[in-house]
């Protein structure tokens, strides 16, 4: 008898509950990382409200999963590499003082946000060393879209 977990899910909240806790991460931590209303996530989960597609495609970026509408259901795919951040490099011209400053500003703010998350995934003593180095790739990730956002990164 094989002790696979099923990929197929009645509801897109079902789907989306299961990559979490296949994850070993709640919605409170998507809610902090996707930007995302916590109340928002927690329809979703309840099957209270499905999301719009592109809301779905959002979310999915910060889970080791696809979840995918089917005739059979919504299934959760795996996806590749999903431990890997590309290194990227770039460079940055300054053409506006005032609008550099605030988009600056902005990103600092961003950041710290950001530090906060990983400031609870580091005290946060239930997690494996594997969920730790996952949540922690997904935080490098939300840094270099944080990072590209600026006008006037050049890749």
């Amino acid at each position: 008898m094989s002790t696979r977990k099923s990929n197929i899910f009645g509801s897109f909240g079902l789907a989306l509950k299961e990559a979490l806790d296949r994850m070993g991460v709640t919605p409170t931590w998507l809610s902090k990382i996707s930007g995302k209303d916590k109340g928002q996530i927690s329809k979703y989960i309840n099957d209270k409200l499905v999301p719009k597609r592109v809301i779905q495609l959002e979310l999915a970026k910060y889970l080791r999963y696809e979840i995918i509408e089917s005739d059979s259901g919504w299934e959760l795919v795996e996806k590749k590499n999903t431990n890997r951040v590309e290194e990227t490099t770039g460079t940055y011209e300054v053409v506006n003082y005032a609008n550099e400053k605030k988009y600056l500003k902005k990103l600092f703010k961003e950041m710290q946000s950001i530090e906060k998350i990983f400031d609870e995934i580091d005290s946060n003593t239930e997690l494996s060393s594997s969920e730790r180095k996952l949540q922690t790739e997904m935080i490098k990730e939300k840094i270099v879209r944080s990072i590209r956002n600026i006008p006037g990164i050049e890749d």
